[in-house]
């Protein structure tokens, strides 16, 4: 969460001011330490934010939303877990507990039985594809960037973060295309 990053990034800054050195180096230990107590909550919640950003399938993205919603007026726990990762005081792996993701698939399914018939999804599909043929370069773009989340979710690579064969280059502060530090390979 947001408050656990806070207060990882104070205690690694004081540690560092105390010990007279704020290289980049120094401070190392803040993003393994972050990566490892927080990174797969914000792996989880990156990929559920690029998966999302598509607007051409806002259609199904809402109607999910609304099976989402229905489930949480019935279902307690379910409310708690999935109200509680957007208000960001439960983790986000909590919503994508087995249990919680089979609520999910069932409220979004009864959504998709009961609000519409067969005809409607179809329109909606047509609508998608329209609105993807319209932008093909954005699609993969797009696809891209889900397929590049869902990839740090399954390795728990998080951008930024040096893998064990990877280190920060030296020197100065080069930042790659994404904004964040260029690795190299066994720098």
């Amino acid at each position: 969460s947001a408050l656990s990053s806070a207060r990882f990034a104070a205690e690694a800054i004081v540690a560092a001011l105390r010990g007279g050195d704020c290289s980049q180096r120094a401070l190392l230990p803040y993003a393994e330490r972050l990566h490892g107590e927080v990174g797969r909550d914000m792996l989880l919640a990156r990929l559920v934010v690029r998966t999302v950003a598509n607007r051409a399938l806002n259609r199904m993205w809402l109607a999910m939303l609304r099976g989402v919603v229905a489930r949480a007026r019935i279902d307690r726990a379910y409310a708690d877990a999935t109200g509680g990762v957007i208000a960001g005081i439960v983790p986000t792996r909590a919503a994508f507990a087995p249990h919680v993701l089979l609520r999910t698939a069932f409220a979004i399914r009864d959504e998709f039985r009961q609000t519409k018939d067969w005809r409607s999804h179809v329109a909606d599909g047509c609508v998608a594809l329209a609105g993807i043929a319209q932008d093909r370069d954005g699609f993969v773009r797009w696809a891209r960037s889900v397929a590049e989340a869902a990839h740090g979710v399954m390795t728990r690579q998080q951008p930024g973060i040096p893998s064990e064969t990877e280190s920060y280059r030296g020197g100065h502060d080069e930042r790659n295309d994404t904004g964040r530090y260029a690795l190299a390979p066994g720098a």
